[in-house]
């Protein structure tokens, strides 16, 4: 006690911080160690007063100083505290019995402090401290009272599916308004039934049932009630008794669930809040929700489900197709659902997967779907040899589409070296063709992208994270690597410089003349895309507000036809070249282009006849029988920006 006493009492509070953020502030050892007075307690809580205050009672608590010294000090005290939004307290609100105490050596002295929260004022938490001071001796006692904002009392019962009250449930309640947004509680008795103090306002209180059946697991009831307007105590019940179940079919009894996922996203100006139950199957998963519905653009519940067709020993390897449906109800978590899809319902995608080096063995195929509200779900990750090709039966939703490749580690699970990303709406009864995990391996900006993804610049800030290993097909890529650089000049001069292939840079307010370069050198895959390099030359200023605004950057994409391993025959080549802007980057035309190849490496180039057609453009080499080809290019657009691109290794010769 004596140590904490010397510790805070000479502390040094940050006066933009308040107590409750800060405590007694940064410890000053050296004033610690040469202080003989400190106070007792060493800091003084005056308690929560509850709302409403007309008949609340002054709160007196005693300060006691002790001098360990030889002589007696005479200390001056004063009042330092601030209320919500850093105002002063109103006059009478705090008040200290004596504004001097001497304290003898080797004894003690002591001063009162009284608040009085019935005085007018703002409610909310008030701290600050009560400083003693006599020359060089200074102690600082930390003072705090919570005058209750107005708050309520919010109880709440569980119920599990047999009526009986729950001992097994967790709940979780959030404040969505401005003034409430850090509430946050996990509230839980062993009774089923808890009482909380809450300030008014609006929650997202969510909850957890179970119930026992004899099974291997128990029952899961998901209550909600998104839109709890907290006006007067008031008293929820969650009954499991209410929740429906959920019943999702697709047109093939040979498969198997593999992902089943039902909750709800409730976006506010505010918080996010994502709640949901995860399982296999369906099974003894029931839903429900009370209370008021709310807008589509803040609420919706989600419900996802996989099926596929399980080898013998239950684990979903080697399928040749996968079924992936979900649904966003509008206003909030159903109660129930039920929906048996039929093949009109569904897309058909053809999908081949490419090998990039033998032994990719190990990689997992991902769907999940994106809410209308901009939030991901939960996919199931089927285990693929590649090459491959397999078929997924899709409703029409935003699909996250996900390839991980890797090989296996020594325990048996893939480790995963590269990612290959996509996300999109598929129309039902439709047919689609797609590639996957073809080179070469470069640069692209597919669409749609993150609004702060790839190069893009916020205020001051400037934000470049390209996806240098996305495959020909434009699947956005990224890669474990052994080495990067990013390299940001401005006005031809150096002003950044990173060991990593991106990275965030402040610069400054006016426009100028930027060129930035990136790098990523990596070894595995065959020696496919070995190191992969790009510079980009662009204006940039200042972009107002706070949003994300997209560089008029470029990227070269070569797409020549590959076997399944990422090779190509030796002789006379062609290559389709195609340049892309980065989305939402403006309209700029691309006006000039040239592409280079190489076969040793990149220590020699030669340029490669180039044509362009309605068709867009396409590169013609001659290729030797072996080896590997590199190739380089560099465009420039009608508003002067420009790209040079290479890719060491864009694919191997046979």
């Amino acid at each position: 006690a004596q140590f904490k006493a010397a510790l805070m009492g000479s502390a040094k509070p940050n006066p933009d911080l308040t107590g409750y953020q800060q405590g007694a502030g940064r410890v000053d050892v050296g004033r610690a160690i040469g202080q003989s007075v400190t106070s007792d307690p060493a800091s003084v809580s005056l308690g929560l007063q509850q709302w409403p205050h007309a008949d609340d009672q002054p709160v007196t608590k005693t300060v006691t100083y002790h001098n360990a010294g030889g002589a007696a000090v005479t200390l001056n005290l004063a009042l330092g505290v601030s209320g919500p939004g850093g105002a002063a307290p109103a006059a009478g609100m705090f008040s200290l019995s004596a504004n001097q105490v001497t304290v003898p050596a080797g004894g003690q002295a002591q001063v009162t402090l009284t608040v009085d929260t019935r005085v007018a004022g703002p409610d909310g938490r008030y701290s600050g401290e009560l400083l003693a001071t006599a020359g060089g001796v200074q102690v600082s006692t930390p003072v705090g009272v919570d005058k209750e904002v107005e708050s309520y009392n919010l109880t709440i019962s569980f119920v599990d599916s047999k009526g009986a009250p729950s001992t097994d449930y967790g709940a979780l309640l959030l404040g969505t308004d401005a003034d409430n947004a850090n509430v946050s509680a996990f509230p839980f008795d062993p009774s089923g039934t808890v009482t909380l103090r809450v300030p008014k306002g609006h929650y997202d209180l969510g909850s957890s049932i179970y119930t026992d059946t004899g099974g291997e697991y128990p029952d899961l009831a998901m209550v909600a009630e998104p839109g709890l307007n907290l006006t007067a105590d008031t008293h929820v019940t969650f009954d499991a008794r209410i929740a429906k179940p959920i019943d999702v079919t697709v047109p093939d009894a040979t498969v198997s669930s593999i992902l089943a996922s039902v909750g709800y996203d409730h976006i506010t100006p505010a918080t996010g809040v994502s709640s949901g139950a995860l399982g296999d199957t369906f099974d003894g998963i029931t839903t429900a929700q009370i209370g008021p519905s709310l807008p589509a653009t803040e609420l919706r519940g989600n419900i996802s489900s996989e099926f596929t067709k399980l080898d013998a020993d239950g684990t979903p390897t080697g399928t040749p197709y996968l079924y992936g449906v979900a649904e966003f109800p509008a206003g909030g978590l159903p109660t129930g659902f039920v929906k048996h899809y039929a093949k009109r319902d569904l897309a058909t995608v053809h999908t081949d997967l490419g090998a990039v080096q033998p032994g990719d063995d190990a990689n997992y195929l991902f769907e999940g779907a994106q809410s209308p509200l901009g939030v991901g779900g939960w996919s199931a990750g089927i285990l693929v040899s590649l090459p491959d090709t397999i078929t997924r039966y899709l409703n029409k939703a935003t699909w996250n589409n996900e390839l991980d490749t890797g090989t296996n580690g020594a325990d048996g699970w893939p480790v995963t070296d590269a990612v290959l990303t996509s996300t999109v709406t598929y129309e039902p009864n439709r047919k689609y063709q797609e590639q996957w995990n073809t080179g070469p391996f470069g640069p692209a900006f597919p669409t749609p992208n993150f609004p702060f993804d790839f190069v893009t610049r916020q205020g001051d800030t400037l934000i470049v994270d390209p996806p240098l290993f996305s495959d020909s097909s434009g699947h956005s890529g990224g890669s474990m690597y052994d080495s990067g650089l990013v390299t940001v000049y401005r006005n031809g001069t150096q002003i950044a410089q990173e060991p990593v292939p991106g990275g965030e840079f402040t610069l400054p307010a006016d426009a100028a003349r930027y060129r930035v370069e990136t790098q990523a050198t990596r070894s595995g895959f065959s020696g496919l895309s070995s190191t992969v390099k790009a510079a980009w030359t662009f204006p940039s200023g200042h972009v107002s507000g706070t949003g994300f605004a997209p560089m008029p950057v470029m990227a070269v994409r070569f797409t020549p036809k590959l076997d399944a391993s990422n090779r190509a025959p030796g002789g006379r080549f062609t290559i389709p070249v195609a340049v892309g802007h980065q989305p939402g980057s403006g309209s700029a035309t691309v006006k000039k282009l040239s592409v280079d190849v190489s076969y040793d490496d990149g220590k020699t180039w030669q340029t490669a006849a180039l044509s362009n057609t309605k068709d867009g453009w396409t590169a013609t080499v001659n290729q030797p029988a072996s080896g590997f080809a590199s190739l380089r290019a560099s465009a420039t657009d009608s508003a002067g920006n420009t790209v040079e691109q290479t890719i060491i290794h864009a694919y191997g010769l046979k």
